[in-house]
């Protein structure tokens, strides 16, 4: 220990302890994968232009959302919503 002109340690009394201090703990965490409780889901498909090319990419991005859906029984998806 290197002490201090004042013959003390030379930190501030406050570090030497804790002062004050309220630890809030974490949060558990939900696991989203499990069955036991139902989610509420929905989408949001979008197509930038009208050409027929992003017609099929909005019926490609509504096929995945269905299919991710129909692969989490605990999902309950109620819309696929659309901006074209």
């Amino acid at each position: 220990m290197v002490l201090g002109p004042e013959g003390g340690s030379g930190m501030n009394e406050n570090t030497d302890r804790e002062v004050g201090r309220i630890l809030i703990p974490a949060a558990v965490q939900e696991d989203f994968h499990a069955e036991n409780r139902v989610y509420r889901t929905c989408a949001y498909c979008r197509v930038s232009t009208d050409s027929e090319e992003q017609m099929s990419s909005f019926e490609l991005q509504n096929e995945h959302y269905r299919n991710l859906a129909g692969k989490h029984p605990n999902w309950d998806l109620r819309h696929i919503y659309a901006e074209m």
